[in-house]
């Protein structure tokens, strides 16, 4: 057998995995039915790809890079090492030339230079006066220029403002603080002293009522009692022309004190051996010698005699 022969036999011969044993080419093997596709969504057509999540197919690429500064120009003459620091960045940066740096600069001096230090503990005398000084306390007392306020002529209050005064330099106020102070405390005087004298008015026209109230179950009948008021008139007006102490009693408000003058009347009664001066009716009821009455609530004559 030549070898043609026995070479046709060997490929007639050789398997090839089907189920006739004939030659030729394999056929492919069949494939699998298909599983049947499951029911598309309500709304939606059937064969659309199925919505990729937000995270599939993308790479997580971190934090973005926050946005880059531009920095002034003018930066490039710093030193190197200072304007890539976040203070020179954040405070130099925000000028965006020069000019406007500098313009920040001299500003910030010109503040400065009007603050003020506070004196340390080892602060010297004339540290601690400068600085006093700087904050508005007169050289002086008379530094303040104190108002009088509408009390000219009122020599307690005069005698007042120099001690207020002198307080306020104790105390180390500036001169617009003193200035308010005494504002605030003059007003004060003056109502206060606009109501002593409406109280020393109304203790004046109602001294009548008032002693005839305490003289009222000593002596019950009228007359008996308004004798007893003008002899007490009498003899305080005695007592005052002896001692000259009427401007005292007036200027303490005894003097409208029925208690007080019927205790010094008393007293001075016991005195024997002393003119009595008696009271007498005049033309009128204030020109009535020792007598109680009048505006003032007591006579002409008595009231001048106090005065002197």
């Amino acid at each position: 057998m030549n070898k043609f022969k026995l070479m046709m036999m060997m490929l007639m011969l050789a398997p090839d995995g089907g189920e006739g044993g004939g030659g030729g080419t394999p056929s492919p093997a069949p494939s699998p039915d298909p599983a049947p596709a499951p029911a598309a969504p309500e709304g939606k057509q059937p064969g659309t790809p199925p919505a990729t999540p937000p995270s599939e197919g993308k790479k997580d690429e971190g934090p973005a890079d926050p946005p880059k500064v531009e920095l002034p120009k003018y930066f490039s003459q710093f030193d190197s090492t200072k304007r890539e620091t976040d203070e020179y960045k954040e405070m130099a940066g925000k000028h965006k030339t020069l000019t406007e740096l500098a313009d920040a600069y001299l500003e910030t001096n010109k503040r400065l230079s009007r603050s003020l230090e506070l004196p340390g503990k080892d602060a010297k005398p004339e540290e601690i006066h400068a600085f006093m000084q700087k904050l508005g306390v007169p050289e002086t007392v008379e530094g303040y220029e104190l108002q009088a306020n509408g009390l000219e002529g009122d020599e307690m209050a005069t005698e007042f403002q120099k001690h207020m005064a002198d307080q306020f330099m104790r105390n180390g106020m500036t001169k617009k603080q003193a200035n308010g102070m005494w504002n605030t405390i003059s007003q004060l005087y003056k109502e206060g002293n606009a109501y002593a004298k409406a109280e020393e008015a109304n203790r004046a026209a109602t001294f009548d009522d008032r002693m005839a109230s305490q003289l009222e179950d000593v002596y019950p009948v009228k007359a008996e009692r308004e004798n007893a008021m003008k002899e007490a008139s009498t003899l305080f007006r005695q007592h005052i022309q002896r001692t000259g102490l009427g401007k005292a009693y007036k200027d303490s408000g005894l003097i409208y004190d029925p208690s007080f003058v019927l205790a010094i009347a008393k007293d001075e009664k016991s005195r024997s051996g002393n003119a009595l001066i008696p009271g007498k009716n005049g033309s009128s009821k204030e020109n009535s010698v020792g007598a109680f009455g009048g505006e003032s609530g007591y006579s002409k004559e008595f009231i001048n005699e106090i005065k002197r």
